[in-house]
Formats: structure tokens, C-alpha cells, sequence
């Protein structure tokens, strides 16, 4: 029995002295969230929006910001929620039933879930797919206004 108890003794402050990760019930590790604090860090962002992921990314990317899968740590988060409103009837004829119209809030996310930037916009096109581009350009020319925009 003193054997055991030595040898218990012992464990725990080994164990104690082990660095902790993250880790969910499935005994993954979870990867650090964004690590920027100030608008003036990000040079990598994550998107997440629930609408529109493809067209915006796509847009962002051209425009020379660097956008990382979701599984990739990134220095911030961007968030965007987009809302359609219906069909983009300024541009369709009168019998028209085609077009897509959408208004978007978009938040920069750092460390600690701080709110880094936050801008807001509306778009409408001839398509949905366009639409999304659209949005993203735009979303791209305000972000390329702020510090953000200076460090890409």
C-alpha cells in the first residue's frame, strides 16, 4: 500500500505541471481564437456570413485580402450578415421578375471578441451570384478604407 501511495504522490504534481490545451468532449484540441487586438494587427482573417460565403470571399481575395478557411488561424474574424430584400426591380423591365437586392452589416472580430471595425452597406444586381460579388466588392472598398485597408 505505500508503494501506491508514493507512486500517487508523485503523479499528481507531474500532472499539475502538464500545459492544457483546449480540447472539446471528442478530445480534439480546438485552435486559439483571432489574436488581434487593434485593427492595425489583422493581415489574416476568417469569414463567416450566412449568406453569400463564395462571392465574397472571392471579391475580398481580389482585392488583395487575405482570406483563410476556417480551419486556418487567422488574426480576426469577419462576420458578415447579409439580409436580402427582395428582387432588384431598378433594373429589370416591367414584366421583370429577375434580380437580387440584399442590405449586409460586417463586424472585424480580434482577440477576446473584440469588435475591431464594423461597417454596413446595401447591394442589388441582375443575379444572386453577382449580387454576392457585388457585395464583397463593396464590403472590400470599405474595409480598404479603414487601417485594414492600408496593411494588405
Amino acid at each position: 500500500m505505500r508503494h501506491e501511495r508514493v507512486a500517487l504522490s508523485i503523479s499528481i504534481p507531474l500532472l499539475l505541471a502538464l500545459p492544457l490545451t483546449a480540447c472539446d468532449l471528442s478530445g480534439e484540441t480546438e485552435k486559439p481564437g483571432p489574436t488581434a487586438t487593434h485593427i492595425n494587427q489583422v493581415r489574416t482573417m476568417q469569414l463567416q456570413t450566412n449568406d453569400c460565403p463564395a462571392g465574397i470571399a472571392k471579391a475580398l481575395r481580389e482585392h488583395g485580402f487575405a482570406v483563410l478557411e476556417e480551419n486556418q488561424q487567422a488574426d480576426a474574424r469577419l462576420d458578415v450578415t447579409v439580409t436580402r430584400t427582395g428582387r432588384n426591380l431598378d433594373q429589370v423591365p416591367e414584366f421583370g421578375g429577375f434580380g437580387a437586392k440584399a442590405t449586409f452589416s460586417a463586424k472585424v472580430i480580434g482577440a477576446d471578441d473584440a469588435v475591431l471595425f464594423t461597417t454596413s452597406g446595401k447591394e442589388g444586381s441582375l443575379t444572386s451570384e453577382e449580387m454576392c460579388e457585388d457585395l464583397g466588392d463593396e464590403l472590400a472598398e470599405k474595409l480598404r478604407g479603414s487601417p485594414l485597408g492600408t496593411v494588405n
